[in-house]
């Protein structure tokens, strides 16, 4: 068969393919939104892709074992609303029953509607006028708290225009992150707010509010907010100043990464000891930020995609500490404490796709020692 009449062959199967998730999708408007678009994309192998994800979340209940191979290389950006979507799914926002989500959104846009009518309406201006000194006093700390988390967002990605834009109602991205960082803190006070969770909005607010299915342009805060919670649920020990040393604590997760470098590569840990260099003194930021101050955000989102495509969220986070190192080897090995210290913090010369690939490999390499 000729190239061409094999490319041909390709191209009619893609088309039938878009033609059913169409037709199927039509009762689903947040698929049939994104599938509508498929048939404007000129890639046939990006519209391959598309199409595999689609036909997995396609289903009266979605097998979340093959979707997440399915996104686990990455989610195709030519599609804004895409992502959003499987993201959400990732981060049990969206039920894996596609008929549900309707009402699911509903409910929690709803709630999170209330939420901020209790937290945030007349936040600078609720003093107490009776001058009952308990009033008085919460009314100080929530401000406080707001202004400390706003110098947070502020330094945010500080090298996009991104968070001091203007979105709507003449509000700065940075007003909103900001505001749904304090109603975090209110709801969940056994977390509070911690330095570096605006790194982790960030993404999440940046892929919901690139979202151009109108069905969703209303609601990029709660969106952000629900997956934003959902996603602290699942890490948030390591942000819990108490727990460091217990069970999926800082320190606890620290200590798991430094075993599974020593069964890994014993020179590089020794060498390491050697100079006095401790796991926390460069994994703590990668893990509690899940890499978004070491790359720029299309990569970010890329590395994300496969973080939330793993399965397991920290098992992968070590897999990327691990290739992370591991990737600058050579170089560690000719240094000592402060050299191999400027080596860890300067990144720039990985690409996230040579990170993943070694990430990858590094756990093919693990699990034939029998400890992944």
């Amino acid at each position: 068969m000729h190239n061409n009449d094999k490319k041909q062959n390709e191209k009619k199967d893609i088309d039938e393919k878009i033609l059913f998730i169409i037709e199927k999708s039509k009762s689903n408007e947040y698929i049939n939104f994104i599938s509508l678009k498929l048939s404007s994309l000129q890639s046939i192998k990006v519209k391959e892709k598309i199409v595999e994800i689609l036909l997995s979340i396609l289903t009266d209940k979605i097998e979340y074992n093959i979707l997440i191979k399915k996104i686990f290389d990455g989610i195709p950006d030519d599609i804004l609303s895409l992502r959003p979507l499987i993201w959400k799914i990732c981060l049990n926002y969206l039920s894996l029953k596609p008929n549900e989500w309707k009402n699911i959104l509903n409910k929690n846009r709803i709630l999170y509607i209330n939420n901020k009518k209790k937290y945030i309406s007349n936040l600078f201006f609720k003093k107490n006028k009776t001058k009952n000194p308990l009033l008085n006093n919460e009314y100080y700390k929530d401000n406080e708290l707001y202004l400390n988390i706003k110098k947070d967002i502020l330094r945010t990605k500080s090298n996009m225009n991104f968070v001091s834009m203007i979105s709507k109602n003449d509000e700065s991205n940075a007003d909103i992150m900001n505001r749904i960082l304090f109603i975090y803190a209110k709801i969940h006070p056994d977390v509070c707010y911690v330095q570096g969770m605006n790194d982790l909005l960030a993404p999440l607010y940046y892929c919901f509010s690139i979202d151009n299915n109108p069905q969703n342009k209303n609601y990029i805060e709660a969106d952000s907010y629900i997956t934003f919670e959902n996603l602290m649920e699942i890490i948030k020990n390591i942000f819990i100043r108490k727990l460091d040393d217990e069970p999926g604590g800082i320190n606890y997760r620290l200590n798991e990464i430094n075993y599974l470098l020593k069964i890994l590569d014993y020179e590089l840990y020794l060498h390491l000891i050697k100079n006095n260099i401790k796991m926390d003194f460069f994994a703590f930021r990668w893990m509690t930020l899940f890499f978004t101050q070491e790359f720029e955000m299309p990569d970010i989102l890329r590395i994300w995609d496969s973080i939330l495509g793993n399965g397991n969220i920290f098992e992968f986070l070590y897999l990327l500490i691990l290739a992370t190192i591991e990737i600058k080897k050579n170089d560690i090995m000719k240094e000592k404490m402060s050299g191999i210290m400027m080596i860890v913090q300067n990144l720039e010369d990985i690409t996230v796709y040579d990170l993943i690939n070694k990430a990858v490999k590094i756990r093919n390499e693990l699990s034939k020692k029998y400890i992944w």
